[in-house]
């Protein structure tokens, strides 16, 4: 072969040349397989953001459960305290 293309084809016969080969066909793989999988991923995506809002959701329930407790216990100890006093 002449020219650019006898070039390229000598280049792809040395070390460098297959390297950078392998490193092409890697880059379109990652391509490939991120296509293929990006349903997945943004499927993966949505339900953990739906997790993490029912999270969020049992945290402000909890809160205020504790806090009604911690407010029940406060008057039965008040009211205790003053029937005693």
């Amino acid at each position: 072969m002449n020219g650019v293309a006898g070039q390229n084809a000598k280049m792809m016969e040395t070390l460098e040349g297959k390297a950078s080969n392998l490193g092409d066909n890697f880059d379109a793989l990652k391509v490939e397989v991120g296509e293929k999988l990006k349903p997945v991923f943004s499927g993966l995506l949505s339900l953990m953001s739906g997790g993490i809002t029912i999270i969020r959701n049992l945290v402000g329930v909890l809160a205020t459960l504790i806090t009604g407790t911690v407010s029940y216990y406060k008057t039965l100890a008040d009211f205790a305290v003053g029937a005693v006093g």
